[in-house]
């Protein structure tokens, strides 16, 4: 096995043990996609990492930030950032072993063609920058970093997924033929709410999971017309005035959903192993949201707020069927977004 083959195994391997839910669609992807997508995971995943640590000082993080950037950007010592890596934190942990290994990813990340290294170095960055921005708010007197408004709170959703959604995009324009330059501009035109939408679900199904590492994604001030802060919403006698208040975060969610499947009915048909890869998700995204709407279980701890295996089984085998039919999908999402509430569906589509 040659040094690139091993190189290979260890990314495929870290993919599995970081995100096994990520690691399966992207093995769909035909192989120079699988090469480059898996390079975007893991190394915005390392991004993630330095982002989550709770345990880092600001002065730490900000110069692992800049270990990463240099490593990334300019192709700096990536050996640096892992010494420093393991010096502050250790290699306990998944994510703590793929920071550690940095030298690994990139050796193989750069044997890749010059166009997805360059599509790398514009958008890993980016997201990095923009995670950074956010690391430097300071909490509140009730110990909480918070999202001021939807456009704040989108704002973050673009750095942390808005941007990979862009990056996908570049990818595949890379390296899927026949795309025209109509289609690629509608590609471009709906691939950040591609991303956006996936994120605002994360974000509604995780409410109690981002309270208990002091923050909230959801806007301040959304909460705050109705009275709460964000602690207030793990209160039972608040979960009703809670639901009306997160209404126009659902609201919006839908709005960038529905522009997600824009975004993957605009792949050609073709390419069915790319529209795959996309829809699944984004299916998945869509009956969770419709879970999550009017659930107690948003804000009470422990509770997970999810699709059943048996539920994601069922949309796993109608989207492997009709992934290739636009009349189809179209009809299944009017389909799976008919039980929210017209009034909820009337706000998102205005």
């Amino acid at each position: 096995m040659t040094t690139r083959d091993q190189d290979w195994q260890f990314c495929t391997d870290s993919l599995v043990e970081v995100s096994r839910s990520f690691s399966i669609p992207i093995r769909m992807l035909p192989e120079a996609l699988e090469h480059a997508v898996t390079m975007c995971y893991l190394l915005c995943r390392i991004a993630d990492t330095i982002e989550d640590h709770d345990g880092l000082a600001p002065a730490v993080r900000e110069r692992l930030y800049s270990e990463f950037l240099d490593c990334v950007e300019h192709d700096g010592p990536a050996d640096r950032f892992a010494a420093s890596w393991m010096a502050e934190v250790g290699d306990e942990g998944a994510e703590h072993r793929l920071c550690v290994q940095l030298p690994t990813v990139v050796r193989f990340q750069r044997t890749l063609k010059p166009a997805v290294q360059d599509i790398l170095r514009q958008w890993v960055p980016e997201l990095t920058r923009g995670m950074s921005l956010y690391t430097r708010r300071r909490r509140d007197s009730r110990g909480l970093v918070c999202t001021m408004h939807l456009r704040d709170m989108e704002r973050y959703c673009y750095f942390v997924a808005g941007v990979v959604a862009h990056m996908l995009t570049d990818f595949f324009l890379e390296s899927l033929p026949n795309i025209d330059e109509a289609r690629a501009l509608e590609m471009k035109r709906y691939s950040e709410s591609f991303g956006l939408g996936l994120q605002f679900v994360n974000i509604l199904k995780d409410i109690t999971d981002d309270l208990e590492r002091g923050w909230c994604y959801i806007p301040r001030d959304v909460l705050a017309e109705r009275g709460l802060h964000p602690r207030d919403l793990v209160h039972p006698e608040n979960f009703s005035i809670a639901h009306d208040a997160l209404g126009p975060v659902f609201e919006r969610a839908f709005v960038h959903l529905e522009d997600g499947l824009r975004y993957t009915m605009t792949i050609p048909a073709e390419h069915r192993e790319v529209r795959l890869f996309c829809m699944l998700p984004l299916w998945m995204a869509i009956r969770t949201l419709v879970h999550a709407r009017y659930n107690d279980d948003q804000f009470i701890a422990g509770r997970a707020v999810k699709i059943s295996r048996e539920e994601v089984a069922r949309i796993t085998a109608v989207i492997e069927a009709r992934c290739q039919d636009d009349d189809a999908l179209r009809e299944g999402y009017r389909i799976l977004t008919s039980v929210l509430t017209p009034a909820t569906r009337s706000a998102a589509t205005a």
